[in-house]
């Protein structure tokens, strides 16, 4: 059995959540018990209410969750909790960990072997564990991008002992729609598919950083094509709406994940207008240097094209004029001109677009990535 300790609240609406749970299935898919600790948000039929706010069923996991009204501290009460249940029970056959104080108790002070997957680099005394993990001689690491694994040995110090990079990926399987598909669901959220001939979508929270203001100006200058952005929390939203006044921007607020993929799969262009500070929410963690965005791999299946900022990061899998379009995040006139190049040029849209197909095909399922993971695991 897979044991997978998560730091994840279930349900909720974080990518965190969603990443992990994306990746038990697909493990379990391939024919794994999966055994996942976390935090519930619900006393009772979890797994119910997994599926009512995520879209998709987690029937085939086995849920070691706790219920607690307070989220402080979670991750350590994760911890401990994880690490009881495996100390007083049948050893795992392999131990895949998100959770730092988990992965060091086990790995660092025990004698447990384990993957540690790292997306984000620490700071203040949590980086001296997430050093001491790195350079434990029973942990693999798993990294997300190369910029991260350069941040962390260049300017943080760390000299990771073994580790790989597997970026994130899209759920396996996803299929275009036809025209008549895309009117149906539009029209569920009230879109004349008729009036709004052109259509440019953004999927995420509206945290500093993520661009929206540059969104916004586009819906100024581009008056003839919809923006939709879907994300956000009802306050965020709000805020949003009341600020802009142009008829052919909307801010839809948040969807589940699943209906977030049926409905990128509308579009004409997925915008990502990613700025150079990005935040994880309350301005916590910048990850712009190392990020590697769940959505960047389901834009890449969705079969519309993607415009997005040119940060180093992202060009670990986005290539200029091949699968994307990539410009400055400040210069609100080259993203105009990218929209309007894509509206005229078709040849050129369906080229980008069948490339990001590709790329989400052969490489970045998140079926494959479990493939990977398991292949690394028994080097």
């Amino acid at each position: 059995m897979i044991h997978y300790i998560s730091p994840s609240n279930f349900p909720s609406k974080t990518a965190n959540s969603i990443h992990v749970l994306r990746q038990c299935i697909a493990l379990n898919t391939l024919g794994y018990d999966v055994k996942l600790y976390g935090r519930r948000t619900v006393k009772k039929n979890l797994k119910e209410e997994i599926e009512n706010s995520y879209g998709f069923s987690v029937e085939g996991l086995l849920l070691k969750t706790y219920y607690s009204v307070f989220s402080k501290g979670d991750n350590i009460v994760i911890a401990i909790f994880s690490i009881i249940s495996m100390l007083f029970g049948k050893k795992p056959e392999l131990i895949l960990s998100r959770n730092l104080y988990a992965t060091f108790v086990l790995s660092v002070i025990l004698p447990m072997k384990s993957i540690y997957e790292v997306h984000l680099v620490e700071t203040g005394w949590r980086k001296r564990l997430q050093s001491s993990v790195l350079r434990s001689k029973r942990v693999k690491t798993i990294l997300i991008s190369n910029k991260l694994r350069e941040i962390l040995e260049l300017e943080v110090g760390i000299k990771i002992r073994e580790s790989i990079v597997l970026h994130d990926a899209a759920p396996t399987g996803i299929k275009t729609l036809n025209t008549e598909e895309k009117t149906a669901l539009l029209t569920e959220l009230q879109v004349d598919t008729h009036k709004w001939s052109f259509r440019c979508g953004y999927f995420g929270h509206l945290y500093a950083g993520r661009g929206i203001e540059l969104i916004e100006m586009l819906s100024s200058q581009l008056p003839n094509v919809l923006f939709l952005v879907v994300g956000g929390n009802d306050e965020e939203v709000k805020l949003r709406t009341e600020k802009n006044k142009n008829c052919n921007i909307r801010f839809i607020g948040h969807v589940s994940n699943e209906k977030a993929l049926s409905l990128m799969r509308c579009f004409d262009v997925l915008l990502m207008p990613y700025q150079k500070k990005v935040t994880l929410g309350a301005g916590k963690f910048d990850t712009a240097r190392w990020m590697s965005p769940m959505k960047m791999f389901e834009y890449l299946a969705s079969g519309a094209c993607i415009i997005s900022s040119d940060l180093p990061v992202l060009r670990e899998v986005l290539v200029q004029d091949k699968n994307a379009i990539l410009k400055d995040p400040e210069d609100v006139s080259a993203w105009r001109d990218s929209i309007e190049i894509l509206m005229r040029d078709q040849k050129l849209a369906k080229r980008l677009s069948q490339n990001a197909r590709k790329d989400y095909l052969n490489k970045y399922s998140w079926s494959q990535r479990a493939e990977s993971i398991l292949n690394y695991s028994r080097k």
